[in-house]
């Protein structure tokens, strides 16, 4: 996407910041590229409408009547393992807390972005090459702030949620936007896979359908199941069926939509 000039200046992008010279406009492009943005990636994605759950219908019902994790967890072990998880998987009050939990992420960044370049005008410069290196952590730092305010990118860890379906659901993920059309996506993958789990579900991979139900069976019975400390309180029922039979297949997450209609 080339740096335009317009009225006033020069703007990269349709909706990017206006600057006097071209050199910053292009210099705020690179910054956008380097979060994240492809030209035609993201624009590409056709579906422009945020699901919100039917009030009639068995579709509507499941997704007001049952809790988001539970949801997710049942598709993907009953349905087809490799079929992405979208935003038509979520209730619209759903995704608007998605986009909430970006948006938070999102002016933490600016806030720190502004705690730098207010801390670098009270540095003191003793020399005029010192003066300019300072001038260019600002210059880069504003840099970054426009572009998260144009085209954030990004992720979003544990921490980043209040306790919730959400949280239990995606965890960790990453996002970027289209700078064109503001259009939010999501990417991640829905498994039972991380360094803890590894060995248990390696343990499961390597039995038979036949001790793999009977090995489910008995670590789902008892609090410390078969596995004794390793097992704790995290390994519930479900968490020890998906163990066994979600895994590291799992599915692909890709969310989109447009952070202005989510909740809408």
């Amino acid at each position: 996407m080339p740096v335009r000039k317009v009225k006033g200046g020069y703007r990269w992008g349709n909706s990017g910041k206006l600057y006097p010279t071209q050199a910053q406009a292009a210099r705020q492009g690179r910054a956008i590229y380097a979060s994240g943005y492809a030209d035609g990636g993201i624009a590409s994605i056709k579906s422009e409408r945020v699901r919100k759950p039917a009030s009639s219908g068995i579709y509507g019902l499941w997704q007001e009547s049952v809790p988001v994790e539970a949801r997710i967890f049942l598709q993907t072990l009953l349905g087809t393992r490799g079929k992405p998880i979208t935003e038509e998987d979520f209730t619209s009050s759903e995704l608007a807390e998605l986009e909430k939990i970006i948006q938070s992420r999102i002016n933490s960044q600016i806030r720190d972005e502004k705690d730098f370049i207010k801390n670098s005008r009270m540095s003191l410069a003793h020399t005029p090459r010192e003066k300019k290196d300072i001038e260019k952590r600002i210059d880069e730092a504003q840099a970054r702030i426009d572009a998260l305010k144009v085209s954030p990118a990004g992720s979003i860890g544990y921490d980043d949620y209040r306790w919730g379906g959400l949280q239990k659901t995606l965890g960790n993920f990453s996002y970027t936007t289209d700078p064109s059309t503001g259009r939010r996506v999501i990417t991640d993958k829905y498994d039972f896979w991380n360094d803890y789990r590894a060995p248990l579900v390696e343990e499961y991979e390597a039995m038979s359908p036949i001790e793999r139900i009977r090995q489910v069976a008995l670590n789902a019975a008892s609090p410390l199941g078969t596995r004794g400390h390793r097992q704790g309180q995290l390994y519930g029922i479900a968490s020890e069926v998906g163990n066994a039979y979600i895994g590291r297949k799992g599915r692909p997450v890709r969310i989109a939509y447009d952070p202005s209609k989510a909740g809408a």
